[in-house]
């Protein structure tokens, strides 16, 4: 059985006008996932048993503009943190995964 991990997804939008959108086509595609969490307009935080790779294959393949803009899936551990975060994304990072 794979591992669940968490990933980092940070999206560089270049035409800020159409954020909301581009958030919410990114999202359709996250909703894949065991579990994301968006903490600012262009970072999500993803709870997988997918690699980074997967997850950029299924942006490329689900998200037609995602090619134009810049972006970053890299595994992070959430073990030591630190930040300056609201209330809602430190208790879904706290809490207790099975």
């Amino acid at each position: 059985m794979a591992q669940l991990r968490f990933l980092h997804l940070g999206v560089n939008f270049t035409n800020a006008s159409a954020n909301f959108d581009r958030q919410a086509d990114i999202e359709a595609i996250l909703n894949q996932a065991k579990d994301w969490f968006r903490y600012a307009p262009n970072c999500w935080l993803i709870y997988t048993v997918q690699t980074p790779a997967v997850w950029h294959n299924r942006l490329k393949e689900g998200v037609s503009w995602i090619t134009q803009e810049t972006y970053l899936i890299p595994p992070i551990y959430l073990t030591q943190k630190s930040g300056w975060l609201r209330k809602s994304a430190w208790e879904w990072i706290n809490q207790t995964r099975s």
